[in-house]
């Protein structure tokens, strides 16, 4: 798992084996043998080529299938929720939506789903081609 991250992250970041080999103070060879496997990474060199690819020693070592990137799109995602969750309007339709009966959960749901479906069309230039199908039927 290792070895074919370490080096899916590496071409993804147009990095050659000699720049991460020049980047951590080793050999290309030292490098390219963490790659195919043939030489285990230490901690503080697993730490460092972590840094370099932009990513985190969990998912390079197999613990998570998150990488970095995803992470900070979550913490820019949580940001967003709270500023949302400040809002006395949306909190309060969250509260009564909790609370509603299962019908209308659904109801709102389908509602919402609806609503989505034809923003994805629109971001698509497909909304008025819809549209005018629809009013033809």
């Amino acid at each position: 798992m290792l070895a074919k991250r370490l080096s899916d992250l590496r071409t993804k970041h147009n990095l050659t084996q000699q720049n991460m080999a020049d980047y951590l103070g080793i050999t290309r060879q030292a490098y390219g043998n963490y790659e195919l496997g043939k030489r285990d990474v230490d901690t503080v060199t697993l730490a460092n080529i972590a840094d370099k690819l932009d990513t985190t020693t969990d998912f390079l070592l197999g613990r998570t299938n998150i990488p970095i990137q995803d992470h900070k799109l979550i913490k820019e995602e949580i940001a967003e929720y709270v500023t949302m969750f400040n809002d006395s309007e949306l909190k309060t339709f969250l509260k009564e939506y909790v609370v509603a009966p299962k019908k209308q959960q659904q109801e709102i749901h389908r509602y919402w789903k609806m609503m989505r479906d034809a923003e994805i069309l629109r971001k698509m230039g497909g909304w008025e081609e819809e549209c005018q199908s629809s009013e033809q039927d």
